[in-house]
């Protein structure tokens, strides 16, 4: 799985991601985090989708698990589409506790 979410989604929650987290594997889940100057629900650009469908794609081909970086480099390196890559490849999921109730 590969789950792409933008930093300031206030419709559904970045700390979603740290709950999702916890229950799939790590071996299963790749998360990127896309950074926003203004908040959407989850706006991406098509070089951001395209890297992140081409990364899935590699993924099962190849059997190798794909990085936030490595997304970020692709999104970079697609021609045309790379001029607006937003991926935070060091970018540290916040904990669910500071903004939700407890579960």
């Amino acid at each position: 799985i590969i789950s792409m979410h933008t930093d300031k989604d206030g419709l559904v929650l970045l700390e979603n991601q740290s709950i999702y987290a916890e229950v799939v594997p790590p071996q299963n889940l790749t998360t990127v985090v896309v950074k926003e100057s203004v908040a959407t629900h989850c706006v991406f650009s098509p070089g951001e989708i395209l890297a992140g469908w081409e990364a899935l794609r590699d993924w099962i081909e190849t059997g190798e698990q794909p990085t936030p970086r490595d997304i970020q480099a692709t999104c970079k390196a697609i021609p045309g589409l790379g001029e607006v890559c937003r991926i935070a490849p060091d970018y540290q999921l916040p904990n669910p506790d500071n903004r939700m109730r407890p579960r």
